[in-house]
Order: C-alpha cells, then structure tokens, then sequence
C-alpha cells in the first residue's frame, strides 16, 4: 500500500474517518523538529488565518486614555498586532 517501507506500520487507514493516522512515534518525531515549528508559527503570524477578532466589553474600560463603555464591540486586528515594530523588530520578514 505505501511506497516507503519506512512508514509501514507507523500510519494506519482509518476508513470511518477516511483519513490516515500516524502512531505515535511519528508524533514524537515531530515534537523533535522544531525549526519546522518555528517556521509555521511565524508563518501564522505573517499570514493570519484569522483577520480580526471582536468582544463586547463586560465593564467600562479605559483604552489609549478614553473610557469605552461596557457593551462596547471592540475589534482587534491581528495583522496589525503582528505586523506592528513596537512589538516586532523586524516585522516584515523578506525570505528571498
């Protein structure tokens, strides 16, 4: 079924969730692998799957100096809080 013998009995089909699973030796060989982390978290950083989150503000909140009351939607942007050069020194990062 697989064409590398090395993944034989590591992954096992799983029909009723049509999809293959990984024993957990796979999963320890990922835990060991962390420039891949890396590169996927700043990868999510760079390019948010989510562009803004939004709460109701539960009580009167002092923001920037000026009170907003509670019932208030608050946005927060997230491309803007990972792209911003308080925070990130170097905040768009070119990989060419």
């Amino acid at each position: 079924m697989l064409e590398s013998k090395d993944l034989e009995g590591k992954m096992t089909f799983h029909p009723t969730l049509n999809k293959f699973t990984f024993s957990t030796s796979i999963r320890d060989d990922l835990n060991k692998l962390p420039y891949l982390t890396m590169v996927i978290k700043e990868a999510m950083r760079l390019h948010s799957p989510v562009p803004f989150i939004q709460r109701i503000l539960t009580s009167d909140t002092e923001i920037d100096g000026k009170i907003a009351p509670a019932g208030t939607a608050v946005n927060c942007v997230i491309y803007n809080i990972h792209h911003n050069p308080v925070t990130w020194e170097d905040s768009m990062v070119n990989l060419d």
